[in-house]
């Protein structure tokens, strides 16, 4: 499965460098847990660990699970409820990040106060006088984005390449629909919703009353004609990492175009949609100018950030914990680095959160990183303000069911370190 490779490679790289900055002990308590004992964010993640290395973390990520499986929010399927995430207590910055878009009162009413913080709302959540900006990129990855045969091409509440007006970037990529390369690299699956649909419906944005909304890409207006082409050939393994690192610095040089200059400066909410969070990491680091735009006016607080699952991913510390189906975006166009935007510096965003799948990877995640992981079950989100970030919304409860059947997750880690060692071989 690439999510071992992509984000438990990612713990065995770091062990080593973050092993004297522990994570508060698991059996602590919760504001134990949650107060601002964290490390420092390390540098770029590279897959350069040894067979010690990775014994070490195994052993370790052991002893947090063991540890995790006797704490009260284990036992009562709880989850942490408020993060810090390294942002500062006077921090300006306004961020959504969520699962499941805009459902449910709670995220709703999270919202209108991060709305009503803004200089432009007067003090009230009066989208009325508000600019929208979507942005789709995590999305283009996507056969249902390009392929009209594709059966969620068509899907209601979907985007595509018709709905978002595409102009610059090539359409000719029917040569890769159907690909399936030696490591079953091929575009990825399923649809990413259009963000202007009703709240009820998709959790999305339209019926919250925005003065005006404009839908980009960040690629569409950065790109040449044949440019993404040879980025999804490259993802798909086609290509080798040295043509897309020469397109990688050739993109790093491009100016902002005054057309999506002036909507990130008008935009008072930036909606970032789901998709593929390597590729998310991808546009903020292949145009810089950009992502600098979007950070300096959201950590000034002049914009609220909101991300829907992998649009949430980039918000964070980096995007490691991902399932998206091939490794070739992470590990030759990434160069096994997923740094996003860094709004969270402190946090590795998971969006879709399971225990039962996924506390152990976490876990082990944060032994060998000295992050936090923000897990975000469905129809939950994580609201930042003030420096600090909480928890809301209404998770199902089958979602945080945990087993504590003595060694129930031991084969999960047992897996990791066979992926890991898996991952060395690899030239």
């Amino acid at each position: 499965m690439s999510f071992l490779i992509v984000a438990l490679a990612l713990v065995a790289a770091q062990h080593s460098v973050m092993a004297t900055c522990p994570l508060p002990e698991a059996d602590q308590s919760q504001d134990a847990f949650e107060r601002g004992e964290t490390c420092a964010s390390p540098g770029p993640h590279r897959l350069e660990t040894g067979e010690d290395d990775m014994t070490a973390m195994l052993q370790d990520s052991r002893r947090a699970v063991r540890s995790h499986s006797q704490t009260p929010t284990a036992r009562n399927g709880g989850l942490p409820k408020q993060y810090t995430c390294g942002l500062k207590e006077k921090s300006k910055l306004l961020l959504m990040v969520s699962s499941s878009g805009v459902r449910g009162p709670d995220i709703k009413a999270s919202l209108d106060e991060l709305v009503s913080a803004l200089p432009a709302a007067d003090g009230s959540a009066n989208y009325s006088k508000l600019n929208l900006l979507e942005i789709y990129d995590p999305c283009m990855l996507k056969s249902s984005f390009w392929n009209e045969a594709d059966d969620d091409f068509n899907a209601e509440t979907g985007m595509n390449y018709v709905k978002l007006g595409i102009k610059n970037m090539t359409h000719d990529l029917e040569d890769n629909f159907n690909y399936v390369g030696p490591d079953e690299e091929m575009m990825d699956g399923s649809w990413c919703y259009n963000e202007w649909t009703n709240s009820s419906i998709t959790g999305g944005l339209k019926d919250l009353g925005f003065a005006s909304h404009a839908q980009v890409s960040i690629m569409d207006h950065m790109m040449q004609s044949g440019e993404f082409e040879e980025l999804v050939r490259a993802d798909l393994g086609i290509t080798g990492s040295a043509s897309v690192k020469a397109l990688m610095a050739k993109l790093q040089k491009r100016p902002v175009p005054s057309a999506l200059k002036r909507l990130i400066e008008e935009a008072d909410v930036f909606a970032m949609c789901g998709g593929n969070p390597d590729l998310a990491a991808f546009v903020m680091r292949a145009f810089p100018a950009v992502a600098k735009l979007l950070k300096k006016k959201l950590e000034k607080g002049r914009a609220v950030y909101m991300g829907r699952s992998a649009g949430g991913m980039v918000a964070g510390s980096n995007a490691a914990f991902s399932y998206e189906p091939t490794p070739e975006m992470f590990q030759s166009v990434l160069s096994a680095d997923p740094t996003g935007l860094q709004l969270l510096p402190e946090c590795i965003v998971k969006p879709h959160f399971k225990t039962e799948a996924h506390e152990v990877y976490a876990s082990a995640l944060e032994k060998g990183s000295g992050l936090r992981v923000a897990r975000i079950p469905n129809y939950m989100a994580l609201a930042c303000k003030s420096g600090s970030c909480v928890l809301q919304g209404s998770p199902r409860p089958a979602d945080l069911e945990w087993q504590n059947a003595k060694g129930h997750y031991y084969g999960h880690l047992d897996a990791v370190y066979d992926d890991l060692k898996g991952v060395k071989r690899r030239p």
